[in-house]
């Protein structure tokens, strides 16, 4: 990663990769997607949210959405001509920071392997002299997933994420949620010296009931940014670090919810090569709706 080449060849950052145009209509992209899927429109974002919807948020049996992790695979003889349509989305790529200082950097909450991901790139961003004054981890009380954050995960030094620092100790006690996972993984991580001593701060979202109050439901990112302002954060240009295929979404949730003078700008790295095309249409579907509610603000 040559993050100075990048930056002085001015290359495409997320804002370049727009999933809905300036009218408030799906981007040429994303009507070729509907073609490539024999999926009925007219054209309007409505009429393509309400499809995307209906064919690809997958629900389990108590009707709640399944996590990205639970998705199931559909229309796999697709792949060969979506992936493409995927990266004019820029859904698949790499995406550098445009400048060199920013006042903050937003890490966004996720399952484990992510979390190490989005760690390892901040300390790539870091090494290449990309600065920031504080760091802020936005995450929640999110139980941890019993496959992916186990005790083998957590305690996995040969994972190929992120490297451990050689004089790590596991604690006595394990991470439980998400937000004690991402403290975990900082500490456990391998990063720069002089990163680890710049400012953190630390935010936990609580469970939410759903509509009947019977079941608690993991905070969303929505949930962690709100928390966050609450706090009356005073820094207005801002670093968030995720990866694909989630940067172009969480760039729309970001710009959702922050006041009108926030500068926010997401990167992350590329998209791992063995997603299902269902979470790749998962995922789409999930920015396409975001971006319907920006819009309503």
């Amino acid at each position: 990663m040559d993050i100075h080449e990048s930056l002085n060849s001015k290359i495409p950052t997320v804002e370049n990769f727009p999933i809905v145009n300036r009218e408030g209509k799906p981007s040429p992209a994303v009507l070729q997607m509907m073609d490539v899927l024999e999926l009925p429109h007219d054209g309007t974002l409505n009429s393509v949210v309400k499809i995307t919807q209906e064919k690809f948020f997958q629900r389990k049996s108590d009707g709640q959405r399944k996590e990205r992790w639970e998705i199931d695979e559909v229309i796999p003889h697709l792949r060969e001509k979506a992936m493409p349509v995927f990266d004019k989305l820029g859904m698949l790529k790499e995406f550098f920071p445009s400048e060199r200082k920013y006042e903050s950097a937003l890490m966004l909450g996720a399952l484990l392997p992510s979390i190490r991901k989005r760690l390892n790139y901040l300390g790539d961003l870091w090494e290449n002299g990309i600065r920031f004054d504080k760091i802020v981890f936005l995450g929640g009380e999110r139980p941890l997933e019993i496959t992916r954050e186990n005790q083998d995960a957590l305690l996995d030094k040969n994972n190929p994420d992120l490297l451990t620092e050689n004089d790590w100790q596991a604690p006595e006690k394990l991470p439980t949620t998400e937000l004690e996972m991402m403290k975990f993984v900082w500490n456990q991580g391998k990063l720069p010296h002089d990163l680890k001593q710049i400012q953190t701060q630390w935010i936990n979202a609580p469970l939410k009931s759903n509509s009947t109050g019977e079941k608690l439901l993991r905070p969303t990112t929505e949930d962690t940014i709100k928390i966050w302002l609450k706090n009356n954060p005073a820094e207005r240009k801002m670093l968030a670090i995720s990866n694909n295929p989630h940067i172009g979404y969480q760039q729309s949730v970001l710009k959702t919810y922050l006041p009108k003078d926030y500068k926010i700008e997401t990167v992350g790295s590329a998209a791992s090569s063995n997603l299902s095309l269902a979470y790749y249409l998962g995922e789409m579907s999930r920015w396409l709706y975001q971006e319907q509610i920006r819009l309503q603000k």
